[in-house]
Formats: C-alpha cells, sequence, structure tokens
C-alpha cells in the first residue's frame, strides 16, 4: 500500500512551545503508520534553521522519529546547495572573523559582544552566541551610527544571511539568503520607511532560473504546491495556523486536500456565540468553496459554529488525542499546579490572588506554575506582592509534564477561553482533578459534573479559592475525581480513537 502523506502547517515551531505545538507533535505519532506519513511545515526564518529544534524533539520523544520539519528557507537552502561542503576559503574566511582582536582596531570586549573602534570611529559590532561562535556582525556607515549591513554566521563557518540597510532612516532594506557554498538562493526586498516586505526573489542554481512574488503568501502557497508535487499520491494539508489559511486556498485543489483545524476560539470578547470573529479566523468563514473540511474540538463549538456560518462549511468534531498512563508518580501532599504559557489570556494573576486565600486556610499548601511568557515578570512581582514567595514557585517550561500533574492533587485552569482545554484532558490522563472557570470551551463532561471537574463562575477568585480549599481539605475527594477523569480520556479521548475519526475524514476526501 502507497503511504499518503499528512502535513500539518502552521509559521513555527519550538521546543519550549506547547499548545498548538504539543498537539501537532502528538499527531506525528498517530499519523505515522503503515497508512500515512507525516510532516509539519514552518514558514518562520529561525536563524540556523531547524535542524537542532528537530533533533531535540526526536531525542526527547516528542516528535515520531520517522516525522521531519520542512521549513521554507531549509527547504530551498537544502534544494539550491550544489556543494554541501563549506569550502576551505570561507572556511578560513570565517576562521579570521571569528578572532576577537583584529589588527589596527581598538575595541570593546565582553563575553557575548565585541565593539571595535578605527581612528575614533565606531565601525563595527560583533555578536557571540553562547557557545562563543560568531553569530553576527553589524559593519555602520562611515560617520554614523547606523547599521550599513549585517552578516549573520552559521555555526558551521559560512555566511547564512545578509541584511541591509537605508543610509538615512535606518530601515531594512532587503535579506540576502545564502547556501553553504556561497549561493544566494533567495532575496527579499523592504519598504525601508514602512517595514512592509515588498518582494521576494527565488534563484535556482541555473543562473537563468529566477522567480519573483509580491508577498509571503504568493511564496509560501508556490512552496506548499511544490511539496504537493513531490507526492506519488494526493497529500493531505491540515491548516493548524490560522494565519496560513489563504496559503492553503490558494493551493490548487487537484494537488492536495485541505483541512482547516480550529484550536481555539474563533470569537472575540465575549467568547461566545454570535459574537465578532477573530480577525486571524476571519479568512478561512470568508472561504467560498462549498463543502470545506473544518476540524473542530467539541460538539459545542460546532453547534456554535453551525449556528453562525449555516452550511458552507463540513464540520468534523475531533478531539485532542491523549497517551492513558496506568501507573503515575505519587501524589504530594498540599501542591497545586498551573502548566500554561504566561500570557493575558490565561489570566494566571487570578490565580494567584486566589491562592492568597488558599494559603489563610492552608498554610502548606503551594502552587507550582509550569510555562514561560511576558506575563512572568508581572506575576513574580504580584507573588512578591502578596507575601507568596514560600507558597508560589516559578519552574520555568517543562518536557515531562505528566509527572507534573500526576503529582499535583489538582490543577488550575483560569483561562478566558480554550478551544477544548489540553491541559485538562492531560491532567486526567495523569489522574488528576482540575478546578476551572465556567468558559467556553473546556471538554464537554466537565461542565456541571461535580464528580469530574470543580467548575467555578468564570472570574470569580473567591469561588475559585473555595473550590481548591476543598480539595486540599479533602484528598480523597480529588483523587476520586481523577480518577474519574482517567475513566473518560481512556474511552473517550484515547489515540486509538481519535485516529478513527481523522482516518475517516481522510477516507472521506481521498473517496471524492
Amino acid at each position: 500500500m502507497t503511504k499518503r502523506t499528512v502535513f500539518m502547517v502552521v509559521w513555527d515551531v519550538d521546543v519550549h512551545k506547547g499548545g498548538i505545538n504539543s498537539v501537532m507533535f502528538r499527531r506525528t505519532h498517530m499519523f505515522n503508520n503503515e497508512r500515512y506519513r507525516s510532516h509539519i511545515v514552518t514558514f518562520d526564518d529561525k536563524q540556523y534553521g531547524y535542524a537542532e529544534v528537530e533533533k531535540q524533539l526526536h531525542d526527547d520523544g516528542r516528535l515520531d522519529s520517522e516525522a521531519s520539519i520542512i521549513n521554507v528557507y531549509d527547504y530551498y537552502r537544502k534544494k539550491m546547495t550544489r556543494d554541501k561542503n563549506v569550502s576551505d576559503e570561507d572556511r578560513e574566511h570565517y576562521e579570521q572573523l571569528h578572532k576577537r582582536e583584529e589588527k589596527g582596531y581598538k575595541i570593546q570586549d565582553d563575553e557575548q559582544a565585541t565593539l571595535y573602534f578605527l581612528n575614533g570611529q565606531f565601525v563595527k559590532h560583533k555578536k557571540w552566541d553562547t557557545n562563543g561562535q560568531l553569530a553576527s556582525i553589524d559593519y555602520y556607515y562611515s560617520n554614523t551610527r547606523v547599521i550599513a549591513y549585517t552578516e549573520e554566521y552559521h555555526p558551521e563557518g559560512y555566511l547564512i544571511r545578509k541584511s541591509t540597510y537605508h543610509p538615512k532612516n535606518g530601515g531594512l532594506n532587503q535579506i540576502l539568503h545564502y547556501t553553504p557554498d556561497g549561493h544566494c538562493y533567495l532575496a527579499r526586498w523592504f519598504n525601508s520607511g514602512t517595514g512592509k516586505q515588498q518582494r521576494i526573489v527565488l534563484f535556482g542554481t541555473d543562473k537563468k532560473e529566477v522567480v519573483s512574488f509580491e508577498n509571503n503568501t504568493e511564496f509560501h502557497t508556490y512552496f506548499l504546491e511544490e511539496l504537493a508535487r513531490a507526492e506519488d499520491t494526493k497529500p493531505y494539508f491540515i491548516c493548524d495556523g490560522p494565519g496560513s489559511a489563504m496559503k492553503l486556498q490558494k493551493m490548487s485543489p487537484s494537488l492536495a486536500h485541505r483541512i482547516y483545524a480550529i484550536h481555539t476560539t474563533v470569537y472575540e470578547e465575549p467568547y461566545t456565540q454570535g459574537s465578532e470573529l477573530k480577525d486571524n479566523h476571519k479568512r478561512l468563514f470568508e472561504n467560498k468553496e462549498a463543502h470545506v473540511p473544518v476540524v473542530v474540538l467539541t460538539e459545542h463549538q460546532k453547534a456554535d459554529l453551525e449556528a453562525d456560518f449555516g452550511d458552507n462549511f463540513d464540520y468534523h468534531v475531533i478531539s485532542h488525542a491523549m497517551n492513558v498512563r496506568e501507573n503515575v508518580v505519587e501524589k504530594k501532599p498540599f501542591v497545586a499546579s498551573i502548566v500554561s504559557r504566561l500570557a493575558p489570556e490565561k489570566r494566571i494573576h487570578l490565580a494567584i490572588r486566589a491562592f492568597k486565600l488558599v494559603v489563610r486556610e492552608e498554610p502548606d499548601a503551594i502552587l507550582n506554575i509550569y510555562g514561560t511568557g511576558d506575563e512572568e515578570p508581572e506575576l513574580r512581582k504580584l507573588v512578591r506582592k502578596l507575601k507568596l514567595t514560600n507558597h508560589v514557585f516559578f519552574k520555568g517550561y517543562t518536557t515531562n509534564a505528566d509527572d507534573v500533574f500526576a503529582e499535583s492533587q489538582f490543577t488550575i485552569i483560569t483561562s478566558l477561553y480554550e478551544g477544548q482545554s489540553l491541559v485538562a484532558l492531560e491532567a486526567y490522563a495523569n489522574k488528576t482533578a482540575v478546578v476551572a472557570f465556567d468558559i467556553n470551551y473546556l471538554v464537554e463532561e466537565m461542565y456541571d459534573n461535580p464528580k469530574l471537574a470543580s467548575v467555578v463562575p468564570d472570574g470569580d477568585k473567591e469561588a475559585l479559592s473555595d473550590a481548591m480549599i476543598e480539595l486540599f481539605k479533602d484528598p480523597a475527594r480529588a483523587k476520586a475525581m481523577g480518577e474519574a477523569g482517567h475513566e473518560l480520556v481512556k474511552n473517550h479521548y484515547h489515540f486509538a480513537d481519535q485516529y478513527k475519526k481523522w482516518d475517516a475524514l481522510f477516507s472521506e476526501l481521498a473517496a471524492k
């Protein structure tokens, strides 16, 4: 049997990102079998590409060993490379640049930056990565503090990217991308005043081979269609990032089966049916094609979308898929957890304020917060202000969320909205209770079901603290809730159940 390829499309992935990234990583294990193979497709321009990210994800088992990350820049860099070995001349040049001290220059040097002066003028600025490797050099226009151009170097010793800047306003003019053997394979032009990208030019290894694009959408669609054409059988493309919807819509329908996955609410505040659409989802629902396949996570969300957008879309409810653990680590008394991005929409500050009330009743209570984000400095300030530094701890990003959930008496969800709470399902997969605000869309079985979850009025921190105190005082109830959640996941959200739904969708599309 010829395997069909499933491409999951998103702007970027990284080792320290959860949410959608975690869902996609799990799917690679689901989709690599005797019927399918899967890869993740990305569009961001990482400094050194995706090789190290992919290796780390393979090493820790999050990405299936047969799956790869196909990035648009990595793809064309590899395709346009004639000799993958860096030339002796280029390597020698890099070694010279790698020296901190240079004849004739006075320098100001520290661990990660070296400034160079010539006859009193600041002329260039070298930057070093955390491993002490030369990362980039900024060269300045004469008698100014304006950067003329920046050269970025790959640790293997070749120029990977060159950016040039306008002499008057300092704005970005263009970025040139290079292969290891020195071929400029891509140029991106910018309006130096507005920063808007104006054109993209792709250069083949043949001097006459040039393709230009007016914007990223054109370029990325060209790339996606190239991936599709390389397949023996018509592949599936799943749009996991809403910003990529237009790129898939512009693909030729004859080349690929296109599926649009929704991972969160599509609505603006108050995040309920009938509310205004979020900007990044408007393009999807402006699609005029008939019977567009859209995957949502819950029946509740499906009903809301059907009410608002009618019959133009074919909705398929396929939930998050969980690995169910039977043997989990022992619970720690009086320990609760939060696993989340530290972002405004997650409202971690409400959990911290509620925990202040918890500590008054249960002085041994501990809240471990796992995750990173822009809100962390303010949240740390709040913990200090509330004198909770002996009770609330920031643990950073974790790749071992299973044990984090398993050792907790319960986990806390304070988001403004969800598409379907991945955190709740992960907690249940590890026999852990959940305390949450009443929002759209958690896990459907959690609502009005006190044997499964403590769901309290949205935004009510007193009710949230009461729910936490009750579970700390009654660990047997917390255990029973975790066991009930474990049975729920095992019976309704297991990998095998969700795979059957994906397989049915793929088969339905292939039969058309």
